[in-house]
Parts: structure tokens; C-alpha cells; sequence
């Protein structure tokens, strides 16, 4: 067995065990032959990146803020000194999951937050905990 270690958990998050990454999943990882090879066409790359915020609009409308869970283990991952003042730029915020926790436990934050959606900063300013004295949102392509 190759010895690659992890400490990520199955779901990403930290843990204080060690695990054994096996031998299938690093050639998963590696090996170009175990990889997936299809590419997507030209025509697909360029509808894609052309259409590219009218297709997180429509994800957005479509899923609301259901789709993504809030980030409460966010604080448990990074030392952070919670009785500062702090601003903080989150790009690609999406509806606010990753947000909103952290202004739940942080009371001296300030974010500044964007995202290419349209539909998403929507959403996210009618969230009921959106604060405009803690937050200030905006849309942004940053391509």
C-alpha cells in the first residue's frame, strides 16, 4: 500500500485521526488512465463561458438557498480571535451560507461580499438575517 496520509475526514472536514489514503483511491487521484477523459466539446466550453451567469441565475432560481448547507464548522477551522473588529471580502458568496454563521458568531464582522449571480446576491439580501450594517453585497465578474 502507498503511504499518502490525509487528515481530512470523508466530508472534508478536518479530523484528528490520521487515514490511509489506499492504493485505488490515489490512482483515482494520479493516474491519468483511471481519470475520467471525455472532454466536453468546444462548442460546450464556449456556450459555457458565454453564458456562464445567465447559467448560475438559472441555478440559483431554481434552487434558492436550498442547495448549499450553512457553514457552521468555519470558526472551528480557523483561529480566529472573535472579539476583534474584523472585515472580511468573501468572493463568490452565493445566498450567504458561509456568511451568515460566521456574523452569528462573530460580533465585531464586517463582510464584504460578492458573487456573479445576480439572482444569488437577490436571495441573499432577502435572507431575514441579511444585516446592510454588517454586510454590503454586490455583484462582481471577476473573469
Amino acid at each position: 500500500m502507498t503511504d499518502n496520509t490525509t487528515n481530512e475526514s470523508v466530508h472534508g472536514c478536518r479530523s484528528n485521526t490520521e487515514r490511509v489514503i489506499t492504493d485505488d483511491e490515489y490512482a483515482c487521484l494520479y493516474s491519468p488512465e483511471k481519470q475520467d477523459r471525455q472532454q466536453v466539446s468546444l462548442f460546450k466550453q464556449n456556450q459555457y463561458d458565454k453564458n456562464a451567469q445567465k447559467y448560475w441565475d438559472q441555478f440559483y432560481k431554481r434552487n434558492t438557498n436550498n442547495f448549499f448547507k450553512d457553514r457552521h464548522w468555519t470558526l472551528r477551522e480557523f483561529n480566529i480571535n472573535i472579539n476583534e473588529t474584523m472585515k472580511l471580502f468573501e468572493v463568490g458568496c452565493g445566498v450567504g451560507n458561509f456568511l451568515f454563521p460566521l456574523l452569528d458568531e462573530i460580533p465585531n464582522l464586517f463582510i464584504y461580499a460578492c458573487d456573479f449571480s445576480s439572482t444569488a446576491i437577490e436571495l441573499l439580501r432577502q435572507n431575514s438575517n441579511y444585516d446592510s450594517q454588517r454586510i454590503q453585497s454586490f455583484i462582481c465578474d471577476l473573469t
